[in-house]
């Protein structure tokens, strides 16, 4: 499974980048249902998604999107191992 993680992570932050906010959401929805498995959620944040979501979060004003990348971050920050990188990203994302 983490080499589709490799695989997928590029691919949705090439998707965040989108103007359709149905390519956007249905990125982040894709990041959150493999943000279920615990090796996910730390490769995950490994290949660094967790920053394009928060700025997704932060960019867009869709209720639907910001659902979808609000469950992400929430998933992968269930894993006790990421939860200084989120707060890194979150309150810090000039540093990262």
């Amino acid at each position: 499974m983490t080499g589709l993680i490799t695989y997928v992570t590029p691919k949705c932050y090439y998707y965040y980048c989108s103007d359709d906010p149905d390519v956007q959401q249905q990125a982040a929805a894709a990041l959150r249902g493999l943000a279920v498995n615990d090796t996910n959620k730390l490769k995950l944040v490994q290949e660094g998604a967790l920053q394009p979501l928060v700025q997704l979060l932060q960019m867009s004003d869709d209720v639907e999107i910001q659902r979808e990348a609000v469950g992400a971050i929430a998933n992968i920050t269930i894993a006790d191992e990421n939860k200084f990188e989120v707060r890194v990203v979150v309150f810090f994302p000039s540093i990262v």
